[in-house]
């Protein structure tokens, strides 16, 4: 399974060749997408970086957060990496409805 895959690949590098495969993959019942995971669990700017550059939408979960709620509700915060990420990302956001 791609899920089992990308979370017990080792490497950002393998981790991203996962992204690009399967950027629209989403995970019930939580309807959560890579950049959820990414954001979540697996934070770094390459791996941000990437989701945005595969376009992997940033859609609203079953918990009403999109991906960068969960940036935001990190212990210590990275407001560089949500900049970049906003700098990056504001195009994609324009565009989508379910925001």
């Amino acid at each position: 399974m791609v899920l089992n895959r990308f979370i017990s690949e080792k490497t950002t590098s393998g981790k991203i060749v996962i992204l690009e495969k399967y950027p629209h993959l989403q995970i019930f019942p939580y309807r959560w997408n890579f950049f959820h995971l990414v954001c979540k669990f697996f934070v770094s700017r390459d791996m941000i970086k990437s989701c945005v550059e595969f376009e992997i939408p940033l859609i609203v979960d079953s918990f009403h957060h999109t991906a960068m709620h969960y940036l935001f509700n990190k212990d210590v915060v990275d407001f560089g990496l949500i900049n970049s990420l906003l700098e990056r990302y504001t195009d994609q956001v324009l565009k989508q409805d379910n925001i």
